[in-house]
């Protein structure tokens, strides 16, 4: 079971996680029911969002809930203290206070946590090598614990490679980040970075065409498809995920699964919007990109 906005990159990762249960023996309409309970707003970004499809999941007694970022997981754990939760992707697992340990979660949570500072501080990384004269990225978070607890540890990570990010928030429908962002970059911001999935693409990227900015996002949720030049983050691992929910199938306690580190990470070069933006993208960028889309 997934709480999780639904939209068309979301579509092509819930193939994938199915795909992966299939080898496991198990199949949608046979022995396997896929409920996708979603927010009424795509990426939603509050905790709250997430409490109703929470709650009508737990109102049919799935046998698992799978979550895909820290706000679903906390509002699932909100509602249930013992249906087992699956993260398939969330940003520090650790720093929403929701387990104990990554070893050993002590409740009904367990799955695939990434490093939300460690991707951050590599897109940032990524920014300065591709577009070299940048010094003022904004770096754009969202609503998030994990976000929010490691905004000063992202900002570090930029200025120990000499950039100067000014941070700005995602909240609601965007109008507020867009005004703030052209005011920032009217002050001097020249680029922007995105921390872990901070908002809609529609709410976020536009900017970017507008004022041509060198910006890096992450490879999911259509930021690539909607015109950003570059995209860094980490790989679906729909096979894990399908793994720990067959072994939770067969009996297994999810507390005394561990949480793991994702196991893979793409670099996606836009060449069709770098163009459109009048960027060339570094050879040495290119050389190691995982996908191109041209």
């Amino acid at each position: 079971m997934q709480t999780r906005p639904v939209n068309s990159d979301f579509c092509f990762i819930e193939g994938l996680m199915l795909e992966a249960l299939e080898k496991r023996g198990y199949r949608q309409g046979e022995n396997l029911e896929w409920i996708v309970a979603s927010p009424a707003d795509y990426l939603a970004t509050g905790v709250a969002d997430f409490i109703a499809p929470a709650k009508a999941l737990q109102a049919i007694r799935v046998d698992i809930i799978g979550t895909s970022n820290s706000n679903s997981t906390a509002a699932a754990a909100q509602i249930t203290t013992t249906t087992p939760i699956v993260l398939a992707s969330s940003n520090d697992i650790l720093d929403t206070g929701l387990v104990a340990s990554l070893a050993h979660s002590g409740g009904s949570i367990t799955g695939i946590s990434g490093l939300l500072v460690d991707i951050t501080a590599k897109r940032f990384e990524l920014l300065k090598e591709t577009f070299p004269w940048v010094k003022s990225p904004i770096l754009v978070y969202g609503n998030f614990a994990p976000h929010l607890r490691n905004l000063e540890a992202a900002l570090e990570a930029g200025r120990r490679l000499g950039l100067s990010a000014v941070a700005i928030l995602v909240t609601g429908d965007g109008s507020d980040f867009i005004a703030k962002a052209k005011r920032t970059l009217d002050d001097g911001s020249d680029s922007l970075v995105a921390m872990g999935t901070p908002g809609p693409p529609e709410q976020i990227v536009p900017i970017v065409k507008e004022r041509r900015l060198p910006a890096i996002f992450g490879t999911e949720f259509g930021f690539l498809e909607a015109g950003a030049p570059v995209g860094y983050g980490t790989s679906l691992d729909a096979q894990t995920f399908a793994e720990y929910a067959d072994r939770i199938f067969k009996g297994a306690n999810p507390g005394d699964l561990p949480i793991v580190a994702p196991k893979s990470f793409e670099l996606v070069v836009n060449l069709k919007a770098a163009e459109a933006l009048g960027f060339t993208i570094a050879p040495s960028v290119l050389a190691r990109a995982t996908r191109l889309i041209k």
